[in-house]
């Protein structure tokens, strides 16, 4: 390849980007958007300037969902019970773009105005920065820099795309936990706590990061019970150092997230919160049923442990042990059946290739491993991953809303990305992408069509055409959906 891979990894980056901005405006302008009777906020409009049209114009297709709940966030903090699942990192960052390098900004726009734009802005520059660190990590993890660099160009055009551009958590907590899954490989525990602590403040799933160092010390103890030398006496206070330094570790790592908790309880139990909130936000929320911060006498805060989250959820959110078995969300299970299909090939397939190694969870040492079994889907070290993406993805199907799985699932294991890129990369598919590559790349300026040929499945086998046409096809239905507040969620 002419251009070093981490150039080119920031071609499409900026690329597959861009694509999804264009997308959005063009379905946002030709289709007109769903009343989805969801919670949407009214703001001033009165002093909107030709500068605040303008810009929900190009960038209203990202203010939809979810989207909305973090722009209020940012904007008014949390004063609706309703918001506190939505946790506070990404509209914190926003907030601190939009009153520092957006700043000038404010004196021309409305403050909604410059955080929206702040926010695109933030997903747009956080996702280039995630496709790099997918990209080392996968060098690290599969050892091979051609699966590593397919991976991350699969990441760029994910089914979950949308979510990342628009004004969500979701590239965040990507970004976040991608990079303390690296330092984690890479031996730096501190890197790698601090940025498992961050990604707790970004999503709750934020916390399953800790798994890496338990699975890690778990491995420690047995090699001290099973192969040291040392007398009993020493066996017994390395074991309780490891059982220590474990403990150390996972306070850390939850400790924003109980400071959170803490805060949303202060906050609403404690009536800390005296700001003035506007009026027409009030008569918003009274109309809505929403309880209000100094207003509600809220039921969670008589608990001996005020935890305000798993209320919030059950309460507001239906989520719970197949609560969402229901007739009417077939159509969502059936949204969510590719990822799920997706998922459980990953780990059959790193099942069949590590029978032994899964069945004693990767805790026995393993003598005279072949060079050949350190690489990819052989690497004993992808065994922690592959349980992540597992819990994930069952935990997905018992007790969340079934088509968040999508996002959830893309924007938390890098497993899906490596699967496919093993998929595509078949003798046969490699075979027609150099020969289309001849064929057809003096058309292409921008962008080597050697790469983006795997996105060509003329000549590819069954599997690789469905992962295909499943990036693809949900990349374009998702901006179209979610821009049009159609449901997509």
């Amino acid at each position: 390849m002419d251009a070093p891979l981490n150039e080119k990894l920031l071609k499409y980056s900026l690329l597959s980007r861009l694509l999804v901005f264009t997308l959005q405006v063009v379905f946002n302008i030709l289709i007109p958007d769903h009343n989805a009777d969801v919670f949407n906020p009214p703001y001033d409009q009165s002093k909107d300037n030709p500068l605040d049209t303008c810009v929900h114009y190009i960038l209203g297709g990202f203010m939809r969902w979810d989207g909305v709940y973090f722009l209020h966030v940012a904007e008014h903090g949390y004063i609706y019970e309703n918001s506190l699942a939505f946790f506070p990192l990404f509209s914190w960052c926003v907030r601190i773009l939009a009153n520092s390098l957006c700043l000038p900004m404010q004196f021309v726009m409305q403050y909604r105005t410059v955080l929206i734009v702040s926010g695109f802005i933030f997903n747009f520059y956080i996702f280039l920065k995630t496709t790099n660190v997918l990209y080392r990590l996968s060098k690290s993890i599969l050892k091979s820099e051609s699966l590593a660099y397919k991976a991350a160009l699969l990441f760029c055009f994910n089914p979950a795309s949308i979510f990342m551009s628009a004004f969500y958590s979701e590239i965040l907590f990507a970004y976040l936990t991608f990079y303390s899954m690296l330092k984690f490989e890479e031996r730096k525990r501190n890197h790698y706590m601090m940025l498992s602590s961050l990604s707790c403040l970004s999503r709750s799933n934020g916390l399953l990061t800790a798994g890496f160092e338990l699975h890690k010390r778990c491995q420690n103890i047995v090699i001290h019970l099973l192969y040291s030398k040392k007398d009993f006496i020493s066996k017994i206070s390395l074991i309780l150092t490891e059982i220590l330094k474990v403990m150390i570790y996972l306070i850390l790592i939850l400790l924003p997230f109980l400071i959170y908790q803490f805060y949303i309880s202060d906050l609403f139990c404690n009536q800390s919160g005296k700001w003035k909130i506007p009026e027409f936000l009030i008569q918003y929320g009274r109309h809505r049923s929403y309880n209000l911060v100094n207003e509600t006498n809220f039921d969670w805060c008589k608990n001996r442990i005020p935890f305000a989250y798993s209320h919030v959820q059950n309460t507001h959110w239906n989520v719970g042990f197949l609560r969402y078995y229901e007739f009417r969300q077939i159509p969502n299970f059936i949204l969510a059946l590719p990822v799920s299909v997706l998922s459980v090939s990953s780990v059959i397939y790193y099942y069949r290739h590590n029978r032994m190694r899964c069945l004693t969870l990767g805790l026995i040492p393993e003598k005279d491993i072949k060079e050949s079994e350190k690489n990819g889907f052989m690497n004993k070290r992808m065994l922690p991953y592959i349980a992540y993406l597992l819990f994930i993805t069952v935990f997905g199907w018992f007790f969340i809303h079934i088509q968040v799985l999508t996002r959830m699932v893309f924007s938390s294991s890098p497993v899906v990305y490596w699967y496919a890129a093993i998929v595509i990369s078949t003798d046969h598919h490699a075979k027609h992408i150099k020969t289309s590559y001849k064929k057809h790349s003096k058309y292409f300026k921008i962008c080597d069509i050697s790469d983006l040929c795997i996105f060509d499945v003329r000549n590819s086998y069954t599997q690789s055409k469905m992962i295909v046409l499943y990036f693809l096809g949900y990349f374009v239905i998702g901006i179209f959906m979610f821009s049009n507040f159609l449901p997509w969620t």
